[in-house]
């Protein structure tokens, strides 16, 4: 049976052949993808994901699901503060992030 390679196993495998590495990209991929896992448990949750045959960008549920990814990775970067800036469709203002961008 294969071994199961995480996200966390993968990025943690790589950055190790690469002595000079600080872990800064590492991280950041990390709190992307547990946001990511966070997004999809809530789109399950909430049942926020739409039918195949709903046209995506702008219906109801599409906009909730879209509202709540955006939050949920700005509320991220808020707590962790790994990115400058941050550019998000929903905002017209470039959002600066923890450290001040």
């Amino acid at each position: 049976m294969p071994i199961t390679m995480t996200l966390e196993r993968h990025i943690l495998t790589e950055q190790s052949g690469h002595p000079d590495a600080t872990g800064t990209l590492t991280s950041l991929i990390y709190d992307l993808g547990l946001a990511a896992k966070v997004i999809a448990r809530e789109t399950t949750r909430k049942n926020l994901v739409h039918p195949a045959e709903e046209p995506f960008p702008r219906q109801p549920r599409a906009i909730r699901l879209a509202e709540f990814a955006d939050a949920m990775l700005l509320h991220l970067n808020r707590r962790v503060g790994r990115v400058g800036v941050i550019a998000s469709e929903p905002h017209r203002e470039i959002i600066l992030g923890a450290d001040g961008g």
